[in-house]
């Protein structure tokens, strides 16, 4: 999900409550049904929450800002899997 840093720094005319409130629905939406996390309903609603949030993201922050943010958590997650596979 996208720190508010970023999230300030890429449109910094959308309050930070708004993207709290997005990673409140989403954390909602994906434990709701308390199905443990090989379950493949816990996947569907994980994959589902992840869209919706997507677009509600898009909506405020619109297509290049979101686009951004998904190629800033592209490389962070690059990083962590480069550093995790050092010697």
């Amino acid at each position: 999900m996208i720190d508010d840093e970023t999230a300030v720094a890429v449109a910094p005319q959308v309050p930070v409550e708004n993207l709290e409130r997005i990673r409140q629905d989403f954390e909602s939406e994906v434990t709701a049904g308390n199905f443990p996390v090989d379950h493949p309903q816990y996947e569907f609603q994980w994959k589902r929450a992840q869209m919706t949030a997507g677009q509600r993201i898009k909506s405020l922050y619109g297509d290049a800002a979101f686009a951004e943010f998904q190629r800033k958590l592209y490389f962070e997650k690059l990083a962590a899997e480069i550093a995790g596979s050092g010697p």
